[in-house]
């Protein structure tokens, strides 16, 4: 069985994910296509679970999506300003995060599945499934069947987080 990720580790896995999606839409910059009006894809609720305190609000001034270099000084700043993040992640900690992802994962398909059905294809976002893979290696299984039916409103919201719990109470578990 492998190891609780720390919560740092996680913060960094998802400021990073977040960069790349906003590296990913930069080529959109020069066009009339506001996609980051159409895509809202939101990570500070992710960063939040452990940081909110911290950033108190600041997500978007702390962390500037537009820059790669800067995610290990953000890390590190916020490490010095709360030593806990070190720690690892506690089971309802892993529950909240892992439910932000699948609640981005609900926005992206969505979104997506809405402008396919008026005729317009994003491949961009279909072949680029960061958050996916994100969720994926923070869950440690493929999360594809629940995915898809908490996507599909076949799952409700506590549906969901019991899934999460029942699945992630070994590895989470309190020692």
């Amino acid at each position: 069985m492998s190891k609780p990720m720390r919560k740092i580790d996680l913060v960094k896995a998802a400021i990073e994910t977040d960069i790349k999606y906003t590296q990913m839409f930069k080529q959109f910059n020069d066009t009339k296509l506001e996609i980051f009006e159409i895509f809202t894809i939101d990570y500070e609720k992710v960063v939040n679970v452990f940081a909110e305190d911290v950033l108190q609000g600041s997500y978007t001034v702390s962390v500037d999506p537009y820059s790669r270099t800067e995610v290990e000084s953000v890390c590190i700043d916020l490490v010095n300003d709360k030593p806990s993040l070190q720690e690892g992640i506690t089971l309802d900690e892993a529950v909240a995060v892992a439910k932000c992802l699948y609640d981005i994962e609900k926005e992206i398909s969505t979104t997506y599945r809405m402008y396919v059905d008026l005729g317009v294809s994003f491949d961009l976002i279909d072949y680029n499934d960061f958050n996916y893979k994100l969720l994926e290696s923070f869950l440690n299984y493929d999360p594809g069947e629940s995915r898809m039916g908490y996507v599909d409103g076949e799952i409700s919201d506590e549906e969901l987080e019991f899934f999460i719990r029942n699945n992630m109470k070994e590895l989470y578990a309190v020692k």
